[in-house]
C-alpha cells in the first residue's frame, strides 16, 4: 500500500502510525477538520479512493510543502495526516466515523473547519485559517455544553428505555399469566366438550329408545286403528241390517196405522150411527127407573163420547 508520507531519497518509506483521532484534534479534544474536506476528495469513491487522495497529495504538497516557496508546515501536516487517515487507516477511520462519537465530531468539525485546500493560500488565507481553526476553539466550547444537553437527553431516553423494559416484563409477565389463563381455559373447554360427547351420546341412546318406543305405539296405533275399522265395518253392517228392520217397522206400523185409521173412522161412523140409539135407550131406562150396571156402563160411555 501507498503511503502518504514522502521520504528522503534512499531510504525506505515510513511506516503508518497507528491510528488515532487525537492527532486531527486540538488541545480541547475536539476534530480541528475533516480529513476528505482538507483533501477536497469523498469516501464515496470507493477503489479508487487511494488514487484520488494520492493526486490530491501530490497537488496540495506542490502548493503548501515547507520547502516550497510560500509553503506552510502546518498545511503541509494536515495534508499528510488526512492522507494517512484516508489511506493507511481508511477502515479504522470508516469505522470511527460511522460511531456516535466519531460522527458528532465530524458534524461539529464540518461546521467549524475553513473551506476544502483547493486552491493555493495566501498569508491572508492562512492567518484566516488559523484564526479559523482558533475559532472553532471557541465554538467547541459550546458544543461541549450542546454535548452535555445531548448527554442529558441521553440519559432522558435510557431512562425512557428502562421505563420501556419496565413495562415490556410486566407485559410479559401478564402475557405469561394470560398464557397460564389460556391453558386453563383449554383445558375448561377440553372438559366441556367431553361432557358434551357424553350428553350427545346419551343423547343419541335416549332418542333411539324414543324412536323403538314410538315406533311400538305406532304399530299399536295401527292395530287398534284396524281393529277399530274392523268394529266399523261391523257396527256400519248393524246399522244398515237394524235400519232396515226399523224401515220394516215404520211401515208396518204406518200400514198398521191406516188401518188404526180406517177403523177408528168406521168406529166413529158406527159410534155416530149407534149414538141415537143408546141415548134412547138410556133415557128409556131412566125413565123406567131402572139403574142397574149396564146402565151406569152406557151413561159413561155416553159421557166420554160426549165430553
Amino acid at each position: 500500500m501507498s503511503s502518504a508520507y514522502s521520504a528522503p531519497p534512499g531510504d525506505t518509506g515510513p511506516v503508518a502510525p497507528a491510528f488515532s483521532p487525537d492527532s486531527l484534534c486540538g488541545p480541547d479534544g475536539r476534530l480541528l477538520c475533516v480529513p476528505e474536506h482538507i483533501l477536497g476528495v469523498s469516501l464515496d469513491d470507493g477503489v479508487d479512493l487511494e488514487r484520488t487522495v494520492l493526486r490530491a497529495v501530490r497537488r496540495l504538497q506542490l502548493r503548501h510543502h515547507p520547502d516550497r516557496p510560500g509553503g506552510n508546515a502546518f498545511l503541509s501536516r494536515l495534508v499528510n495526516i488526512s492522507a494517512t487517515w484516508l489511506i493507511d487507516h481508511r477502515s479504522a477511520y470508516r469505522a470511527w466515523a460511522a460511531s456516535e462519537s466519531g460522527a458528532i465530531q465530524i458534524a461539529r468539525a464540518t461546521l467549524a473547519a475553513p473551506q476544502p485546500l483547493r486552491l493555493p493560500l495566501t498569508s491572508c488565507d492562512e492567518q484566516a485559517i488559523a484564526s479559523g481553526l482558533d475559532a472553532s476553539i471557541g465554538r467547541s466550547a459550546r458544543l461541549r455544553l450542546e454535548n452535555g444537553r445531548i448527554a442529558e437527553d441521553l440519559r432522558r431516553v435510557r431512562a425512557e428505555r428502562e421505563e420501556s423494559r419496565r413495562q415490556w416484563a410486566e407485559a410479559a409477565a401478564q402475557l405469561a399469566i394470560l398464557k397460564k389463563s389460556k391453558v386453563a381455559a383449554d383445558r375448561e373447554a377440553a372438559a366441556l366438550r367431553s361432557q358434551l360427547a357424553s350428553l350427545q351420546a346419551q343423547r343419541r341412546r335416549e332418542l333411539q329408545v324414543a324412536r323403538a318406543r314410538a315406533a311400538t305405539r305406532v304399530v299399536s296405533a295401527h292395530r287398534e286403528a284396524s281393529a277399530c275399522r274392523r268394529r266399523l265395518a261391523e257396527s256400519s253392517r248393524r246399522w244398515r241390517h237394524e235400519r232396515r228392520a226399523v224401515n220394516a217397522v215404520m211401515g208396518a206400523v204406518q200400514t198398521a196405522e191406516m188401518a188404526a185409521a180406517g177403523t177408528a173412522e168406521r168406529l166413529r161412523a158406527q159410534l155416530s150411527q149407534a149414538r141415537p140409539r143408546l141415548l134412547e135407550e138410556h133415557l128409556r131406562r131412566t125413565m123406567e127407573g131402572r139403574m142397574d150396571s149396564d146402565s151406569r156402563r152406557t151413561a159413561r160411555r155416553l159421557l166420554k163420547l160426549l165430553f
